[in-house]
């Protein structure tokens, strides 16, 4: 009944107890798309955690109904344990995938705050985001710090997912009593979240 699954997500089932390799296989563990389809995928099985994992080999599909099913009952190929003893009935269940997501990402918060005056001279700039962002688009080219002669300020730039936030950390103390402006590039080529979704416009501010 799991909504909202990414299409990337993986599919287990753990077991009570340890389960025969040899019976964890693409006939005993299934899923399946619209249409009773099935789905391209590795099966394998996991001793520490006594799960069959079930990688499905291309993302599924957005807002979509899957189908997985864990074979057992009275016929062979079935799931069984160590003893031989099968799985008493198959095991359904039914989750569907999140939607396709086409909402371009924006500007959450700023620091230090647009017009912020007394700066310290060794603040980080954090950029957060109003979802999820690809980390490969988190970088020197896409966050910027200039200074007043529009001179770019060499730094690093680090992305937090769990708190969707950009930093970047000037490699060298900032000027005094000195305008700096900030940019994050938007369009082609710049910020996106998980969708690759880019941030609609460069977003620009200074302190």
């Amino acid at each position: 009944g799991a909504s909202s699954v990414q299409v990337s997500a993986t599919v287990r089932a753990v077991f009570s107890e340890s389960i025969d390799p040899a019976t964890v296989t693409g006939s005993t563990f299934e899923l399946r798309g619209p249409g009773t389809t099935l789905v391209p995928a590795t099966v394998s099985y996991d001793e520490p955690t006594r799960s069959a994992v079930l990688t499905p080999t291309a993302a599924l599909a957005p807002g979509t109904s899957y189908t997985a099913a864990v074979v057992g009952g009275a016929t062979d190929p079935r799931i069984k344990d160590l003893a031989g003893n099968a799985l008493f009935a198959s095991s359904v269940w039914v989750f569907t995938t999140a939607a396709l997501d086409t909402t371009a990402p924006t500007v959450a918060a700023r620091a230090p705050a647009p017009g912020a005056v007394d700066a310290g001279l060794s603040s980080l700039v954090s950029v957060t985001f109003s979802e999820d962002m690809d980390p490969a688009s988190i970088t020197t080219s896409n966050v910027q710090l200039r200074d007043a002669a529009n001179a770019l300020v060499a730094g690093t730039v680090t992305y937090n997912a769990g708190t969707r936030t950009a930093t970047l950390a000037p490699s060298t103390t900032l000027l005094p009593a000195t305008a700096y402006t900030v940019t994050v590039r938007g369009g082609a080529g710049g910020v996106r979240d998980l969708a690759a979704n880019v941030l609609a416009a460069n977003d620009s501010w200074s302190y």
